[in-house]
């Protein structure tokens, strides 16, 4: 992808991630302005401030528990298919 898409797409998900952490940045090849970056990073130090846990009711699972509220938004955005995460 060029670099002006890369960082239009950066740019909109650091605005996602920004009131979930204390600090975000964008990093590697868009950083670096590439010319053609083949793909985006961002390094995020989260806010750990716990996340609220759902309620808890007889009989029902038990909702998922995340450490982070960055956890908890990355997860619901690649179980929407808005984004996926790296295997490594």
């Amino acid at each position: 992808m060029l670099y002006v898409d890369a960082l239009r797409i950066a740019k909109y998900y650091l605005d996602i991630f920004h009131p979930v952490c204390r600090r975000i940045a964008i990093k590697g090849s868009v950083s670096r302005m590439k010319a053609e970056p083949k793909d985006i990073e961002l390094l995020a130090i989260p806010d750990l401030t716990p996340p609220s846990i759902g309620r808890v009711e007889f009989g029902k699972p038990l909702p998922k528990v995340y450490k982070t509220k960055l956890d908890a938004l990355v997860d619901e955005m690649v179980n929407a298919d808005v984004m996926r995460k790296r295997s490594v």
